[in-house]
């Protein structure tokens, strides 16, 4: 039988000389892998092109019987064409980055439009806007929103933060899990700031990587099994 998706690449893995398996996330399903055949080959280099990380798509797809988890591709095309965000190199790593963490957190095989909408919305805005050098820091706080662990409001003169509560403090208290210092400060900035003027907070290099630092930390907390993205470093580089 085969059945029709709106889709999300998020990883694609080489299967063989001339096959790869596609990780995506779909609105009508979550997360489905399929395998693409022979789209390795020379003559179907253009199609290649669709599966980089956060493509838009629209496929279809079929499997044998339900104990099979991989789907069979049949058709596929992009559902939007993206301006900058695989053309432009800093966002393009951005979106390897964000590719990687959505990988590594959102495991669900059930619909959730909310979340589907999130992605595609904020990836839409991400494609059109010129300052996006805080979006990544912006997308991971309302992603954690949505996989329920979104940290609790910030109190005045938040200077302390406990990764296991996710809750601000502005007097230190007994904890193992208080982490302190101006990445907390700016934390608690963004946590106070509407997702689309993300821009009007100023940080330098070092401070925007303290944040994203903290923020992978208290991921790691909240996720089980959560990775450090490799290319978080790069990403770290990329923008020094």
């Amino acid at each position: 039988m085969i059945e029709g998706f709106k889709a999300i690449v998020i990883r694609t893995i080489n299967y063989s000389d001339t096959s790869v398996i596609v990780r995506l996330y779909t609105l009508e399903m979550g997360i489905i892998s399929v395998i693409a055949r022979g789209v390795r080959k020379r003559k179907k280099n253009n199609i290649m092109g669709l599966f980089q990380p956060l493509t838009m798509v629209i496929l279809e797809a079929s499997k044998k019987n339900n104990n099979v988890e991989l789907y069979n591709l049949k058709e596929i095309k992009t559902s939007k064409i993206y301006t900058t965000i695989h053309t432009n190199p800093y966002k393009a790593s951005i979106s390897i980055f964000l590719s990687e963490i959505l990988y590594n957190t959102v495991k669900e095989e059930e619909q959730n439009i909310n979340l589907y909408n999130f992605i595609t919305s904020t990836l839409l805005y991400f494609d059109e806007v010129d300052n996006f050098s805080n979006f990544h820091i912006s997308f991971l706080l309302e992603l954690s929103k949505h996989l329920g662990f979104y940290p609790n409001i910030p109190v005045e003169n938040s200077y302390y933060f406990n990764l296991e509560n996710g809750s601000f403090y502005s007097e230190n208290i007994v904890d193992n899990y208080i982490e302190i210092g101006s990445s907390v400060i700016n934390l608690s900035t963004f946590m106070k700031t509407n997702f689309i003027n993300h821009s009007d907070i100023v940080l330098n290099r070092n401070q925007r990587n303290e944040v994203v630092d903290l923020i992978m930390i208290y991921f790691s907390f909240h996720i089980d099994g959560f990775k450090m993205p490799k290319s978080l470093e790069v990403l770290k580089i990329l923008f020094a």
